[in-house]
């Protein structure tokens, strides 16, 4: 039970971290990350999985977990935009569509952004009020960014539960002692 304990414990200070990194188009997404992880821990100490093989497979969920976050960590400034306000509660991160990309943008947006020479999401924002409630589907499309927000959240729930179950796997493997073949 103490390694069952200590392996749910090694997951929340991840878990504390990503709270401030969550997907803006859910944010209550970092919340069910932790309850799916939790499940999930409890989940592989109940079906008891064979002990020779859950320490490999834990460790290549960990590895796919480190590579679905670091995939996260790429795409999330890319997909998203920070106010540009350095208020003390931080910066507020809004969910917009595939950067400039033509087939992202509104017909306005396009227009705006040859005519003017906006060259960033950040620039878009500024000339169109864009960081008012709704201020992004006036330069996205609504598509996109609720197919960027999928990506995300499918990408910060995956990261969760790959952990989770690879941690948990390996909890397992540690907490049985080997057994001898005669």
């Amino acid at each position: 039970m103490s390694v069952l304990a200590g392996a749910i414990s090694s997951g929340l200070p991840g878990a504390t971290y990503f709270l401030h990194y969550a997907p803006p188009l859910f944010a209550i997404t970092a919340l069910l990350s932790g309850g799916v992880g939790l499940a999930v821990f409890v989940r592989v100490f109940v079906i008891r999985p064979d002990l020779t093989t859950s320490a490999k497979k834990g460790f290549r969920f960990v590895m796919l977990a480190v590579v679905a976050g670091s995939v996260y960590g790429v795409l999330l400034p890319l997909l998203t935009v920070t106010s540009p306000s350095d208020s003390a509660l931080g910066k507020e991160r809004f969910q917009i569509g595939f950067r400039t990309l033509d087939f992202s943008l509104t017909d306005e947006a396009k227009k705006k952004r040859d005519q003017f020479d906006l060259r960033t999401p950040e620039d878009l924002m500024l000339a169109f009020g864009g960081y008012e409630p709704g201020g992004a589907y006036l330069i996205w499309r609504t598509w996109t960014i609720v197919l960027a927000g999928f990506l995300l959240i499918g990408l910060f729930i995956t990261t969760f539960v790959f952990w989770a179950h690879g941690l948990a796997l390996l909890a397992w493997s540690l907490s049985r002692p080997p057994t001898v073949q005669p």
